[in-house]
């Protein structure tokens, strides 16, 4: 990570880092750290205040994500349409992913359409990109093919399936998806000659359903 370091002759006040937006626009990465003073700041007081005569330290300032150890989404707007993943509430699980043009979906069909952005997640981390409850159940629209890697670079695309009788129209800046980020687990393969015998054993397709019953290994 990247530090800069700022000597405190430098600056009048106390400065204090607000957390940072991973956004860039393009190649050009938008700075939106924010520098305040703190509420209980005075440039008067300060002013009757003197100095301490020894240099003081230098002020290290860092990322938001470092300082505060939480892991961070880093987003590129790859056209100045695109808008930024966004949840709708503070609890919501996923971040609303919207159309970057107009477009539609075919009745019985399906359509790629495009969102302007590109996105590195976490590397413990992928992305699922998941139907929206009211698309789904007032249109018929679901989501197919939604695994974002965290090494992916490219576009974030988002496949729609028209499960309608009707042509479904997207505008631009319209909410079509959402990403849900989920931790995963990559252990190593290890091929054997057999398995460990289980209750269930090789029982799938309903064989645990009510009143079926549960095969067991002779």
């Amino acid at each position: 990570m990247r530090t800069v370091s700022v000597a405190a002759a430098a600056i009048p006040s106390p400065v204090f880092v607000s957390p940072a937006l991973h956004v860039t626009v393009g190649s050009t990465r938008v700075a939106r750290t924010l520098l305040r003073r703190p509420p209980c700041f005075s440039p008067q007081r300060s002013r009757r205040t003197p100095l301490p005569a020894t240099p003081p330290l230098p002020i290290m300032m860092q990322d938001a994500s470092a300082l505060s150890g939480a892991p961070s989404m880093r987003v590129q707007l790859l056209d100045p349409r695109a808008v930024a993943p966004a949840r709708g509430s503070a609890t919501a699980a996923g971040y609303d992913l919207s159309a970057l043009e107009d477009g539609s979906v075919p009745a019985r069909g399906r359509a790629l359409l495009r969102t302007g952005l590109a996105i590195a997640l976490p590397t413990d981390v992928y992305g699922r990109v998941a139907p929206r409850s009211g698309l789904a159940w007032k249109k018929g629209l679901d989501v197919g093919a939604g695994v974002i890697d965290s090494d992916y670079r490219g576009e974030v695309r988002v496949l729609l399936f028209n499960l309608s009788d009707e042509d479904i129209h997207i505008k631009a800046g319209d909410r079509i998806a959402q990403l849900i980020l989920e931790r995963i687990s990559t252990p190593a393969v290890v091929v054997v000659e057999s398995l460990e015998a289980t209750e269930r054993g090789a029982g799938g397709f309903g064989s645990t359903g009510m009143g079926a019953p549960v095969p067991t290994q002779g």
